[in-house]
């Protein structure tokens, strides 16, 4: 994954701002130019971070 998206996906569980999914497919047009195989593993690192947070 790309340094500090999973620290994204912490960030928005902790803060509220976003719902995962919401944020994920705004991610996923940021990452957009990026091969598939980059994307789908910066998608599983947000989604792990956000459902490590309490």
């Amino acid at each position: 994954p790309i340094p500090n998206t999973p620290m994204l996906g912490a960030f928005m569980k902790v803060s509220g701002m976003f719902e995962l999914d919401y944020f994920q497919e705004a991610m996923k047009k940021v990452l957009g130019k990026l091969p598939q195989k980059v994307i789908d593993a910066n998608m599983i690192a947000i989604e792990r971070a956000y459902n490590e947070v309490h």
